[in-house]
């Protein structure tokens, strides 16, 4: 998780974190718990992914008019 803003940035997965990358990936977490749980901040994000399950997952970050059977 903590290499998407990496390759969204055009760098490599294994690349040294920088305040660039450090900045990314803060902002790339507060979507996704924005997206998840409606707040920038939560649980750990692996404890929350177990948690709420696959399914639900998909079904969250899915927008709805894009919402087919997952």
């Amino acid at each position: 998780v903590y290499g998407v803003p990496k390759l969204q940035l055009g760098l490599d997965f294994d690349a040294k974190p920088s305040e660039e990358i450090k900045q990314g990936q803060r902002d790339f977490f507060a979507s996704l718990y924005t997206m998840l749980i409606d707040s920038e901040t939560g649980p750990r994000l692996p404890t929350l992914l177990l948690s709420v399950g696959k399914t639900r997952i998909r079904q969250l970050l899915i927008s709805p008019e894009d919402n087919v059977s997952v």
